[in-house]
């Protein structure tokens, strides 16, 4: 209709598309129990990006990351899961491609899309308030395989992850 929607993230696996011109809930995400790394996205979604089409439905589809346990205790590391990093497809709320932290840890950082010479990147970070985390930078072409092994690390930081909202310069 010419309006842009408007995609909203939050606690407790909260991801919902919303009509921009009417206010109707057009998708809600639904967890997927399936006993495998789709399972895992069922915490905190964070800042969404919009990305190119990757399914050629003829709208860009959304980046997002998931995870953090918000019930877990702050200084233990039980009933903390892997993060996911996921492509989700704008038009229907379904996951396109997901994978877990390369480090097996949690996340709460939102990831950045970039594009440096002609490649798209993704940079996302591990880690929590009480314990130590990574800064990554990944092709957005390997995440689209759903895999982050190539994730390259940039940073470790042993005292505290990499948790806040990135602002680049």
């Amino acid at each position: 209709d010419g309006i842009h929607d408007i995609i909203i993230g939050g606690r407790s696996h909260n991801l919902l598309a919303i009509n921009g011109k009417s206010g109707e809930v057009l998708w809600r995400y639904q967890v997927i129990k399936d006993n495998g790394i789709k399972e895992l996205a069922r915490f905190n979604f964070f800042n969404c990006q919009i990305t190119r089409d990757v399914n050629n439905d003829g709208l860009r589809d959304i980046l997002t990351a998931c995870g953090g346990n918000a019930k877990a205790s702050p200084h233990s590391m039980q009933g903390r899961y892997p993060g996911t990093l996921m492509i989700i497809d704008s038009k229907s709320g379904e996951i396109i491609s997901i994978d877990t932290m390369p480090d097996g840890l949690e996340n709460y950082m939102s990831p950045v899309l970039i594009n440096e010479r002609g490649i798209e990147y993704i940079l996302y970070g591990t880690g929590g308030e009480t314990f130590g985390g990574n800064f990554y930078k990944v092709k957005f072409v390997d995440l689209l395989q759903s895999d982050l092994s190539g994730s390259k690390l940039i940073i470790h930081n042993p005292a505290q992850g990499f948790i806040a909202p990135p602002t680049l310069v």
